[in-house]
């Protein structure tokens, strides 16, 4: 019998599972995220705890749903673009991408001048 235990998160330690520990810290970090909107969790000694998830078994499929659903987020993001080149054009679209990273990179030399 699998030996049971509460999934938990530290900040410096990051996942008590070895399973989420084949993440990186951004991977543990996102897959924290994942739990915190759709898993009931509680604060406990400087950790968040995940009381209903106490096993591999269910930590593993977690890990695939989160993983589903990032692919599905990634698919989106990917649709969204081929949606674009497909109204304005790949030179049109490429314009438009320059010009706002222009105005990005605009603002954020203004706001710094302003913080002087």
């Amino acid at each position: 019998m699998e030996k049971q235990y509460m999934l938990s998160f530290d900040e410096k330690e990051l996942f008590n599972n070895k399973l989420t520990q084949q993440y990186d810290e951004d991977g543990q970090k996102g897959f924290l995220g994942y739990l915190l909107r759709y898993k009931q969790w509680k604060l406990n000694e400087n950790k968040i705890v995940f009381p209903d998830v106490k096993t591999n078994e269910q930590v593993n499929e977690l890990l695939k749903e989160y993983n589903r659903e990032t692919l599905k987020d990634y698919l989106k993001i990917q649709r969204g673009i081929l949606d674009k080149v497909a109204i304005f054009g790949v030179t049109n679209l490429e314009q438009m991408i320059k010009k706002k990273y222009a105005e990005i990179i605009k603002e954020e030399k203004r706001t710094r001048q302003k913080e002087r």
